[in-house]
């Protein structure tokens, strides 16, 4: 009689652990790969079609007083890479590898300088000019603090035959981002790098 109520106390083990073998070695346990990487975005910047004479707020540009120059290097700090770059304090940087630039940010603001000056104020580029224009791209990140910006700074120089320089200056502008799209950080940089280059294209024209 004792024995009797024991088997029946003890449930079968065979059910047990058939559904045990099934939850474990179900499909989804089985697999051992990782969930896949989330894909790079890659940010271009495309420009429109300039209309010479004109800035683009639709006001007439500068004339230059010496329409011939050359342009000579652009280049980027070596911090600049083609990753989206976040400053997240005053001395430190955070690099995004899924957002990226499909053109370094040297390129563009070389670009950028180009329809400036020979599209939209009427420089000529000569190579044998006397004139030439230089320009390092110092920042061209995205900042976390004290408020969510653009900031874009260049670094410029005008000289003349002789070396000397006619202007070496720092140009900057940072321009506010709504939102947490890197889209709308890369809007807001094309728009910072506008300014620059176009601050940078007037005072070219009074030298």
């Amino acid at each position: 009689m004792q024995n009797e109520m024991l088997t029946r106390a003890v449930p079968p083990l065979v059910p047990v652990l058939g559904l045990l073998l099934a939850v474990l070695f179900a499909p989804s346990c089985l697999s051992l790969s990782p969930d896949a990487p989330p894909p790079t975005r890659w940010l271009s910047l495309m420009s429109e079609a300039s209309k010479p004479g004109t800035s683009e707020t639709g006001t007439t540009t500068p004339e230059p007083n010496v329409p011939n120059i050359r342009l000579g290097a652009v280049t980027a700090s070596d911090a600049i890479t083609d990753q989206l770059i976040s400053r997240i304090s005053e001395v430190e940087l955070r690099y995004n590898n899924l957002v990226r630039w499909a053109e370094s940010p040297s390129v563009i603001v070389q670009r950028a300088l180009e329809d400036q000056l020979f599209q939209r104020q009427g420089f000529l580029f000569d190579a044998g000019a006397e004139r030439r224009l230089d320009a390092e791209v110092i920042t061209f990140e995205e900042h976390l603090v004290p408020r969510r910006e653009g900031r874009v700074a260049v670094v410029a120089k005008l000289v003349d035959a002789d070396g000397r320089a006619l202007f070496h200056r720092r140009f900057a502008a940072s321009i506010p981002v709504n939102g947490d799209d890197p889209a709308l950080v890369a809007e807001a940089l094309n728009e910072g790098m506008r300014r620059v280059v176009r601050e940078i294209g007037e005072l070219m024209a009074l030298k």
